[in-house]
């Protein structure tokens, strides 16, 4: 397929620096703010009109970088195990970290000290914000969003292979540890493919390139450890979209067209948030269970999701009856309507279609 976003990149991976379209450059400008691809335009086109978005992005970094060793020096000095995920690692694999824009940090402890973690945040000026994840918690500092993790997914998206990130890590520097190369990419993968269903954009095509392109991994472990998550399909996708935008071959893969998989990244936007939304969840994901959903956030069986709604009573099984009282209490009052759409809306019905094209795109 031929769009002004796909053309940046092609350049970009060329070095080259073409014409822009006149007529087409506010849709240009538009897609690369949906896909979060905005620094590109400045580094591929080189246009003074554009500085502002390479800037704003590099001023960004520098705030998350302070921040991320802020939060290893807290964690280093209480003994808590501690992880960083997604675009905290990935930006470094960029021939500029301004490229890879991020909107928050995003970091994991271990399971049993999440709630010592959650308090040392306060302490330090972090402050929380109220949202329903049921693997992280929300805090704020300096107009930065940090995402401190007690699982890697919501139970009801994950399989055991996740269960303990830990297993899957080593340290680095006393308490911080990091996942292997090949862990890390699996986590990509799966974490990608959650994102699939209610639509994603090209710059994870990119992290994927730059992952294979730039690390040093055993690609047989590789394929076993994608084919025991059961995302092959899905990677041999990703495969065949790199050679498209980049013309490497960085693995070997089934080529196959690939137009429906970049038209789908295109239209969907780096979230979802694309001219095709597709923010009405369908199927919650990946394993296509609402029920399961419905159950794990109203019963709260799950403990450091528990203690993150009540963290003084949410540690205790004595104090469980008090908690699960206020928590359906509370969802009767605030979230009937919802829990009503998302089991009984069409909008959310998943089609055969659909499921059809979730099987090519290889969720």
């Amino acid at each position: 397929m031929s769009h002004p976003i796909v053309d940046m990149l092609k350049a970009y991976f060329k070095n080259e620096t073409p014409e822009i379209d006149s007529t087409l450059e506010a849709e240009l400008i538009s897609k690369a703010k949906e896909q979060a691809l905005l620094p590109f335009l400045y580094y591929v086109y080189h246009k003074k009109e554009y500085r502002s978005y390479y800037i704003t992005s590099s001023i960004a970094q520098e705030e998350f970088l302070k921040l991320q060793t802020e939060l290893t020096g807290f964690f280093n000095e209480a003994n808590i195990k501690h992880l960083f995920l997604k675009g905290s690692i990935l930006y470094q694999l960029y021939p500029d970290p301004a490229l890879r824009t991020r909107g928050d940090i995003d970091i994991v402890v271990e399971n049993k000290r999440f709630n010592e973690a959650r308090q040392i945040l306060l302490d330090h000026g972090y402050q929380m914000l109220s949202i329903e994840s049921q693997h992280h918690i929300e805090f704020i500092k300096n107009k930065s969003i940090v995402e401190l993790h007690f699982l890697l997914f919501d139970d009801f998206r994950s399989t055991s292979y996740f269960k303990d990130p830990f297993e899957l890590a080593y340290p680095i520097d006393k308490c911080l540890y990091t996942f292997t190369n090949e862990n890390f990419f699996v986590y990509c993968l799966y974490h990608f493919a959650i994102h699939l269903r209610m639509g994603a954009g090209l710059r994870y095509i990119l992290d994927f390139y730059y992952m294979l392109k730039k690390w040093d991994m055993d690609k047989d472990l590789l394929h076993r450890k994608i084919e025991e998550i059961g995302y092959t399909r899905l990677y041999h996708n990703i495969l065949n979209a790199i050679y498209f935008l980049t013309e490497e071959e960085l693995d070997e893969f089934p080529k196959e067209d690939i137009n429906f998989f970049i038209e789908y990244l295109v239209k969907s936007g780096i979230h979802g948030f694309g001219e095709e939304s597709q923010r009405e969840e369908k199927g919650f994901g990946i394993k296509n269970n609402k029920l399961k959903a419905i159950i794990a956030g109203t019963f709260m069986l799950n403990k450091p999701f528990r203690i993150s709604k009540y963290p003084r009573l949410g540690k205790h099984w004595f104090t469980y009856p008090l908690c699960l009282i206020h928590r359906i209490i509370y969802l009767l009052c605030t979230q009937t309507k919802r829990l009503f759409k998302l089991l009984f809306s069409k909008k959310n019905k998943v089609t055969k279609e659909e499921k059809d094209f979730f099987n090519k795109l290889g969720v």
